[in-house]
């Protein structure tokens, strides 16, 4: 089993999320509307929580906006953070302080900050885009603030229930 450190956007980003739930209502149900910080993660039972509590709490709580709706890879439709920047230096820092676990087993070089609402035929996409973003649009922006890392362990049936919740900001 696998674990992933996530800000979980269902609170603060709840137009969305309702959208993401109505995309895609059984991914919905596995794993909340969520921008992934560093997946996958340690195993379970390697997960040093006291440390992780001590990192997060050393990183200031996150204020950003879902504000657009684009097109990853040809067939992920996410809604993108703006500015991207607050969620890019959480990553990096992450990232530089969990080297052993890269980011998406280090198959993407430069890991786009991003919010999936769903997954999309690639011969479809640019219509599904449109669609989307058509729906998306009276919802944004949702001024997200984030407090709080969560993180996510992998079950049986690839449901991905809160295993800790990680305040940001917070003194260790």
């Amino acid at each position: 089993m696998r674990t992933a450190l996530v800000l979980d956007l269902s609170a603060t980003a709840p137009g969305l999320a309702g959208l993401r739930a109505q995309l895609d209502p059984d991914r919905a149900a596995r794993l909340p509307f969520h921008l992934t910080l560093l997946f996958p993660f340690a195993p379970p039972e390697s997960v040093d929580l006291p440390d992780l509590r001590t990192f997060f709490a050393g990183q200031p709580p996150l204020a950003f906006s879902l504000a657009a709706v684009a097109l990853l890879d040809g067939e992920w439709v996410y809604a993108a953070p703006e500015p991207a920047a607050a969620v890019e230096l959480l990553q990096e820092a992450l990232w530089a302080h969990s080297p052993e676990y890269p980011p998406y087993d280090g198959e993407i070089a430069d890991p786009v900050p991003h919010a999936t609402l769903t997954r999309v035929e690639r011969a479809g996409a640019a219509e599904e885009l449109a669609r989307i973003s058509e729906l998306a649009a009276p919802l944004l922006p949702e001024v997200c603030t984030v407090e709080a890392v969560s993180l996510l362990e992998e079950r049986d049936g690839d449901r991905w229930p809160l295993l800790e919740r990680l305040p940001l900001g917070a003194s260790a």
